[in-house]
This record gives C-alpha cells, sequence and structure tokens, in this order.
C-alpha cells in the first residue's frame, strides 16, 4: 500500500506514527500557549460552514 506521497509503507503502522507525530506537535503548541483548529480535507466542502467555524475561533465566545 501507498500513502499520499506515493510511498510504500505499511498502513497501520503509518497511520500510527503519523497520529502521534501530529498529537505531540498539538501538545506543543498547547503547552506553548498556541490555541489550534484542526481543519480536515473534507470540511473545506462546505466553505460557508468553514467561514463561520472560522470566525468563531479566531474571534472567540459571542
Amino acid at each position: 500500500m501507498t500513502d499520499p506521497h506515493g510511498v510504500e509503507a505499511n498502513s497501520t503502522t503509518q497511520r500510527d506514527v503519523t497520529r502521534n507525530r501530529d498529537a505531540e506537535q498539538l501538545h506543543l503548541l498547547e503547552r506553548s500557549g498556541w490555541e489550534v483548529l484542526t481543519v480536515w480535507e473534507c470540511e473545506l466542502k462546505d466553505l460557508s460552514a468553514m467561514e463561520h467555524r472560522l470566525d468563531a475561533f479566531l474571534t472567540g465566545p459571542a
């Protein structure tokens, strides 16, 4: 099986490595005082909803 970049990999192992890396990066950013918004590619299909989500994230609670 190949990943989206064409690299041959064991999908379960590669998925775990990627998930762990992302979790560690999120933890480091939050520990440094950053607020993080994760945007999944599939969420970009509804740009109006994404605009509202992004606006809410940037402006904070109403």
